[in-house]
């Protein structure tokens, strides 16, 4: 009887440690579900991606289209746009971005350097490995802007009214220090770097680019200085296939590290293929290898609901149009913003939450 009653309280311990210890398991498994760690150093990056990001935008925008010469002329062609201001809206949440951007007429232009319009729209995709940005953008009207170059006498500015460009940009990067760096700090405000991080960045480019003139895109009077080929040139088009490498890194500044300066270089490498139409001339097709790149430096202020700043950003696309004729399309951005965070409730909906929204 004593060997039977030192097995069943044997037994009856082993049940109450089974069943406790399933119980306690089960309690932390719960609690882990409920509980989920953010991916990111909390020490480097304060997240704000919760609430709606407003923000107001004022861009100062140029354009470059550098037309090469021939060996005599070492300097290129250099089309500009004039004074283009654009004003718009951004909205930002979650993982996702928009901006429209556009000109308000009545905004003084430099009157010796004729007229130029401008409209871009786009949008992007946050998340924390990946950030993905794409938008296009529209000009017309140019002014050769190293006119003196070529006729130092000259006082009037030449002007292309009838010249219009067009480009489509995509790009996607892998950031290999996502954990503490965040590239949506510095350019959507959707979080804030607390320490100072960078990373190395890796991804692809796609982009389209069309250039269209009622006539040659190099006017009379600067025929002499190019190719004849390229002095024929009136519709350009480019489709770039890209591999791109870089560095980004943002300095958290002040005592309350909400003061920052960002910086960011992201060249690569590219296949492209040109299409080229000339006047009284058909359609030709050339494949060429190329460079296009990313640049970027902003300084702003990252509060816990208001931020604002300045931003210059540059892409270049560059290429042979004609055999050994490089050229190069330029597009510099100087930007201001300012914005605001909006708390917004928690969704409901299971169909947006599991969109992460």
């Amino acid at each position: 009887m004593t060997a039977i009653n030192n097995w069943l309280r044997i037994s009856m311990l082993l049940l109450v440690s089974i069943t406790c210890n399933k119980y306690i398991f089960s309690q932390v498994e719960d609690t882990e579900l409920l509980i989920k760690l953010p991916n990111y150093d909390t020490n480097y990056v304060v997240s704000f991606r919760d609430d709606l990001v407003v923000t107001l935008v004022s861009e100062y925008k140029v354009n470059e289209l550098e037309v090469p010469t021939t060996i005599n002329y070492p300097k290129h062609i250099v089309y500009t746009t004039n004074n283009t201001f654009v004003f718009g809206f951004g909205l930002d949440y979650k993982w996702i971005t928009f901006e429209y951007l556009t000109q308000i007429k009545g905004i003084d232009q430099d009157p010796n350097k004729g007229k130029s319009e401008n409209s871009s729209i786009g949008f992007g995709l946050t998340m924390r490995k990946f950030w993905f940005r794409n938008f296009y953008e529209w000009n017309k009207g140019y002014h050769v802007a190293n006119y003196k170059d070529f006729y130092p006498e000259l006082q009037t500015i030449p002007y292309r009214e009838d010249i219009t460009t067009s480009i489509y940009y995509a790009t996607i990067n892998y950031g290999f220090n996502h954990y503490r760096f965040s590239n949506m700090a510095s350019m959507w405000q959707l979080e804030r770097q607390q320490k100072s991080a960078g990373s190395f960045t890796a991804g692809v480019t796609f982009a389209y680019t069309e250039m269209n003139a009622d006539s040659s895109l190099v006017s009379y009077d600067f025929e002499q200085f190019v190719n004849d080929t390229i002095a024929s040139i009136k519709r350009y088009r480019t489709r770039v296939y890209g591999i791109n490498f870089g560095y980004l890194h943002t300095f958290a500044l002040s005592k309350n590290k909400k003061w920052f300066v960002s910086l960011a270089l992201i060249p690569g490498f590219s296949y492209q293929n040109i299409t080229v139409n000339g006047e009284g001339e058909g359609e030709s097709n050339s494949h060429v290898p190329g460079f296009q790149g990313e640049a970027r430096v902003s300084l702003g202020y990252n509060g816990d609901k208001w931020y604002y700043g300045i931003v210059y950003r540059a892409y270049n696309i560059t290429n042979n149009i004609h055999r050994h004729y490089p050229t190069s399309q330029i597009y510099d951005y100087f930007r201001f913003y300012f914005g605001y965070r909006f708390t917004m409730p928690e969704t409901k909906s299971k169909f947006f939450k599991k969109l992460g929204l």
